[in-house]
């Protein structure tokens, strides 16, 4: 996909989207995510959506008739009720989503998303804050043992049905997502940082030189919240410049994002625990006794991830995706010609960004209080002593980055 086709499309997108959204400051949002949908297609859906979003973009918002319509879907081959149609799902669904053959209006309703009902729900989110790591299996024999306890449906109460591994491993996906606060308990954040990484289904052009490469990512996600912290793409093995990136974008986008917004802040960073790719275990060492030093020291679990293990964590955080970037954390994955068109590494950060931003702001509408709830001992902000820690881990791999020449 070249940079003209790229323009070409967005120029078509910004045209429908002005025709269906009328609130300026909601527009650019509203193109940005559809440009971050288009990346994501393949390469047929791509296609599809082009030839009906050049023809509907040229229709004229203002004083549109019967006739264009029909010329509309005369260049469409479809009959004249199709286009009516397509321009209604437009409305609905976007300039790019309403073009999607195949894309469903409205999800369907899901134990993931509604819950399994009382007492199971209670029980799952009060696991969640006291013990975030907890494992499926770990839930699953909480549920099974406090189940043991309950009355007889004999003893007139009707007792819950636990619910199915596959449907419980969704729930908690989905509760890890939007995070686990309940009737306006709100979780601080930062006490506790994970760092992880795995190829995603993406490719990208190399800034260096033209050949295309598999993307993969790293994450820095609060652990109490699953708020992603930071993200960045990397290709080949340059683990290194994914982290720098991740936490650039943490410090310089998504950090200003979250201060001030209702959401109580940890005053210090207590732990990380960081998954570490076979390069980065001499840096990972210095950051480790950088964190030991620290007063008060943060608590250092690093893994080594080279034996199948990156990328577990960030599907049990996020699960299988974050927005449109889906996630592979297991060594077979897809064929290479499964993949989306390759796009320009900047237009794939920028996608990034923006689907952080978006899922950060899901979460923050389910977490946040206001800021004058917060008791004295609370801060809405990061604190001087959490950048300041967060700065020094993680300097190793910075100065690895940019030795390596990152761009």
């Amino acid at each position: 996909m070249t940079e003209e086709d790229m323009r070409r499309t967005r120029s078509g997108v910004e045209a429908l989207a002005r025709a269906v959204q009328h609130d300026v400051a909601a527009l650019e949002p509203l193109i940005e995510r559809e440009m971050a949908l288009y990346i994501s297609l393949p390469d047929d859906k791509r296609r599809e959506v082009d030839d009906r979003l050049f023809v509907l973009a040229g229709l004229p918002a203002d004083g549109r008739t019967v006739a264009h319509v029909m010329r509309a879907a005369d260049q469409l081959g479809v009959e004249r009720s199709n286009v009516y149609r397509l321009l209604k799902r437009v409305e609905e669904l976007g300039p790019v989503g309403g073009l999607v053959p195949g894309r469903r209006a409205r999800e369907r309703a899901s134990a993931a998303k509604d819950g399994f009902g009382e007492p199971i729900d209670g029980w799952i989110y009060d696991l969640l804050k006291e013990q975030p790591d907890a494992s499926i299996a770990e839930i699953r024999r909480m549920i099974a043992s406090r189940m043991l306890i309950m009355p007889h449906s004999g003893d007139g109460v009707e007792l819950p049905t636990a619910p199915a591994s596959s449907a419980l491993q969704r729930r908690v996906h989905e509760l890890r997502r939007r995070g686990t606060s309940q009737n306006g308990v709100v979780v601080a954040v930062g006490a506790a940082l994970l760092v992880d990484y795995c190829p995603v289904h993406l490719l990208l052009a190399d800034p260096s030189d033209p050949s295309l490469r598999l993307a993969s990512m790293v994450v820095i996600v609060d652990t109490a919240t699953s708020i992603v912290l930071g993200a960045g793409f990397f290709l080949k093995d340059d683990v290194a410049g994914g982290l720098a990136r991740a936490v650039d974008h943490m410090e310089g986008d998504v950090l200003p994002s979250l201060s001030g917004r209702g959401l109580i802040f940890a005053k210090r960073l207590e732990r990380i625990r960081w998954i570490v790719s076979p390069d980065l275990i001499e840096a990972a060492g210095r950051a480790a006794r950088i964190a030991d030093a620290l007063d008060p020291a943060v608590r250092f679990d690093g893994e080594h991830g080279g034996s199948g293990l990156p990328g577990t964590e960030m599907h049990r955080r996020l699960g299988n995706s974050l927005g449109l970037v889906r996630f592979k954390p297991r060594s077979e994955g897809l064929k290479r010609a499964s993949y989306p068109r390759p796009v320009a590494f900047e237009a794939g950060e920028r996608m990034l960004i923006h689907e952080v931003r978006q899922r950060n702001e899901r979460l923050i509408e389910t977490m946040r209080g206001t800021a004058t709830e917060l008791p004295p001992s609370r801060t809405d902000r990061p604190t001087e002593p959490w950048l300041s820690a967060v700065s020094a881990i993680f300097e190793p791999v910075r100065r690895r980055s940019t030795d390596r020449g990152r761009p």
